[in-house]
């Protein structure tokens, strides 16, 4: 029931919370917190790291990064949305051999620092893409590659959390 109720609408557009402030990702965080503890019973004043750990639950700001990357994944591979191939370009012209070459690097639009325009789709993807490893970027199958990037992402959070 939650998942139906709740954890669907927390991921609808949620990559529109890409480098939100603090304040917005905190109140959209209270409601998967609230959520974590009603199903498992867990009373309002027990710390909620361990109980999203223990659910394998991503932390919202690591849900928004997932949704980001999974579409380039899909944009990559061609099942995702036509319209933005041209975003996510690979066509680095190099002088010379590089052992980048074959790392699914992507170009990075250029940018002036405007806030706006660092949160958009087309400079904020390739950036986020490029800093996975080379693993990841080079997955060709849908399921391997949300496993593994999952996983990445899960570890990233939890590995130095404390737990109480």
């Amino acid at each position: 029931m939650v998942h139906a109720f709740v954890t669907c609408k927390l991921d609808y557009c949620n990559s529109l919370l890409l480098g939100a402030p603090a304040k917005v990702l905190a109140r959209v965080q209270r409601i998967q917190n609230a959520a974590a503890r009603l199903v498992t019973g867990t009373p309002m004043r027990d710390h909620v790291t361990p109980i999203l750990r223990e659910l394998h639950w991503l932390p919202i700001e690591k849900r928004v990064l997932f949704k980001i990357l999974l579409l380039v994944f899909k944009i990559l591979h061609s099942v995702g949305p036509s319209y933005l191939n041209v975003i996510t370009r690979r066509d680095v012209i190099l002088p010379r051999s590089l052992r980048q070459e074959n790392s699914n690097i992507l170009n990075v639009a250029f940018t002036q620092s405007s806030f706006v325009y660092n949160r958009s789709f087309t400079f904020a993807a390739p950036r986020l893409w490029n800093g996975l490893p080379a693993e990841l970027r080079c997955c060709n199958d849908l399921n391997a590659f949300k496993t593994k990037l999952k996983t990445f992402l899960f570890e990233s959070h939890f590995i130095n959390a404390p737990v109480h």
